[in-house]
């Protein structure tokens, strides 16, 4: 049910354009819960299982202090992994290469031992949902997440030719009276390929009906879409 749902300030300063009820946001690393469903999706189909190992899907990780990182520790952010490796955004040629370059840095500390929040781990998360199922990360969300719980105006970056982009709110950085815009949808993607710990534009009533599934232990109307063990 619908409580509020209205649209204040602007999307893009600069060119006078005001913020509507269905403007697209870079929602960042809200991404990450949408790569930890698509893991549960595989870990319900049997296809993957939480002490299954990273280094059984990316050949990056199979060195002496990666080799044991399981999927329940990236999950948990208790993979070691930094933050993240990147540089730049063009880094990579796409997600698995990415990840196999993580693991080959390998973890800063012992895996499991402490939490601490990782990108990297994210995107690692994304190429094993990758390797498993066969599919690209978009494709695959798109398939078994973002349809069957109707969210149209959700999609990951990388396409210059998606149709929702004249509908995605610039980026501003700074603070109060002092915010400069450094990108907008007329620019080059912000990520070439879809990411595990970021990369989806979404909008805020889309994003609400993914997490009324998890509010309904998984269901969206008569589709179980997540278990409702994952869900726990």
């Amino acid at each position: 049910q619908t409580v509020l749902h209205e649209a204040f300030g602007m999307r893009d300063r600069e060119a006078d354009l005001p913020m509507e009820r269905d403007t697209l946001f870079n929602i960042r690393s809200m991404t990450k819960p949408v790569t930890g469903a698509a893991v549960q999706v595989l870990i319900d189909d049997g296809t993957l299982r939480l002490d299954d190992r990273a280094a059984d899907f990316l050949p990056g990780f199979d060195t002496d202090a990666a080799r044991e990182i399981t999927v329940e520790q990236l999950l948990q952010h208790r993979s070691g992994l930094p933050l993240t490796t990147l540089q730049s955004t063009d880094q990579h040629e796409s997600l698995i290469e990415m990840a196999d370059a993580i693991g080959e840095i390998g973890p800063e500390f012992e895996p499991g031992s402490k939490f601490w929040y990782s990108d990297s781990g994210a995107d690692v998360l994304g190429a094993i949902v990758e390797a498993a199922s066969g599919s690209s990360l978009d494709e695959f969300v798109g398939e078994r997440l973002l349809r069957p719980l109707g969210m149209e105006d959700t999609f990951y970056s990388g396409d210059p030719e998606q149709p929702l982009l004249e509908r995605v709110a610039s980026l501003y950085v700074g603070r109060t009276g002092e915010w400069t815009r450094f990108w907008g949808p007329e620019a080059e993607p912000f990520y070439p390929y879809a990411w595990g710990s970021q990369s989806l534009y979404a909008t805020p009533l889309d994003y609400a009906r993914f997490l009324a599934m998890w509010l309904d232990d998984g269901r969206v109307g008569d589709e179980q879409v997540l278990s409702a063990e994952a869900v726990a």
